[in-house]
C-alpha cells in the first residue's frame, strides 16, 4: 500500500480543513484526527503476495438465486476454488471428492461422509454440478456467457486463510458469508471498479446464501477478528449515528481507504473513535 497516499490526497486535506473549522475543545479535535489517521493507515505496513490477487474461482450470480442451503453454498466455494478448465474434456472440473473435502474441513469422523454426500446431491439436484467417480463437473459456460447477470469471484488466498483458522462444518457457513460479501463487490477496472463493499449491504446479501442477517453478521465479525479481510469501521453522519463497515480483500486495502476518504470529505461519515 502506498504510504504517501494521505499526503497526496486532496480529499484528506479537505477533511482536515473541515475539522480545523469545527468549534470543539482542542484535545477532542486532536483525538478525532489521530483516530482517523490511525484508521486510514492501519494497512500501511501490510505485506501481501502478488499471487493473492491472481488465483480465484467464480460463481455465476444466477446460482445465488437457486435457494440452496448455506452449507451447500459454502461447499460450492470450496469446489470452484479447486476447479479449472480442462480442454481435453471441454469441461470445467474440480479434482476433489468427498474424502478430500472432509480433509480440507478437518473432519476426521467418517459419519460426516453422509452429510457431505447430501450437500453434493443438493448441488447436483440444482444442476450446478455433476458428480463423477473421480471428479466433479461444474455445469457452467465461460465467463463471457454471464455478461448480463454477472458472476462473483472468490479468492483462493482468502479461502486458504479461513481454513487455517477454523475447521469443521462451521467452515461452510463462514465460506457462505464470504461468498455473500463478495457478491456485493464489483471488479471491473474499465467500467466502474468498486472493490469495496459496505456492511449495510450485508443484511440483503445474507439472503442470497440462506443465512439469517444475525448469523451472517456474526460470521463477518469472525472474518474481521481473524484479519481475513481488510476493513474499516465508520459512523454515519445521520440522526442515528449508526456504525457501518467497509470491506475489501487484504491485497486491495488501498481501495478501501480511498472509498472511506471520499465519504469523509463529503461528510457522509466519520470514523469510529
Amino acid at each position: 500500500m502506498d504510504r504517501n497516499f494521505l499526503k497526496n490526497s486532496q480529499q484528506f486535506l479537505d477533511y482536515l480543513n473541515h475539522e480545523n473549522n469545527i468549534e470543539a475543545p482542542k484535545e477532542e479535535c486532536f483525538k478525532r484526527k489521530r483516530k482517523t489517521i490511525e484508521a486510514l493507515t492501519k494497512y500501511n505496513d501490510l505485506k501481501v503476495a502478488e499471487v493473492d490477487s491472481q488465483y480465484f474461482g467464480w460463481i455465476p450470480n444466477s446460482w445465488l438465486e437457486r435457494g440452496l442451503s448455506s452449507q451447500a453454498y459454502g461447499l460450492l466455494v470450496l469446489i470452484v476454488i479447486h476447479s479449472a478448465p480442462v480442454p481435453y474434456y471441454q469441461k470445467q472440473i474440480a479434482v476433489i471428492g468427498n474424502l478430500a473435502i472432509r480433509r480440507l474441513l478437518g473432519l476426521n469422523n467418517a459419519n460426516r461422509k453422509g452429510k457431505i454426500d447430501d450437500l453434493l446431491y443438493e448441488l447436483e439436484l440444482s444442476e450446478i454440478i455433476t458428480v463423477h467417480e473421480n471428479f466433479i463437473e461444474l455445469n457452467r459456460e465461460e465467463t463471457s456467457s454471464y455478461q448480463g447477470t454477472g458472476f462473483t469471484k472468490v479468492y483462493a488466498s482468502t479461502v486458504k486463510k479461513i481454513l487455517e483458522h477454523i475447521q469443521g462444518m462451521k467452515v461452510l457457513n463462514i465460506l457462505a458469508s464470504y461468498l455473500a460479501l463478495r457478491s456485493t463487490i464489483f471488479e471491473n477496472k474499465t467500467s466502474g471498479n468498486l472493490p469495496v463493499t459496505m456492511g449495510s449491504l450485508q443484511a440483503w446479501a445474507s439472503g442470497k446464501v440462506s443465512l439469517s442477517p444475525r448469523v451472517h453478521s456474526d460470521n463477518l465479525k469472525w472474518l474481521r477478528e481473524h484479519d481475513i479481510l481488510a476493513w474499516v469501521e465508520a459512523i454515519r453522519n445521520n440522526a442515528k449515528h449508526n456504525s457501518c463497515f467497509y470491506y475489501s480483500e487484504l491485497w486491495d486495502a488501498e481501495s478501501i481507504m480511498h472509498e472511506v476518504l471520499a465519504s469523509l470529505s463529503s461528510r457522509i461519515l466519520r470514523l469510529a473513535s
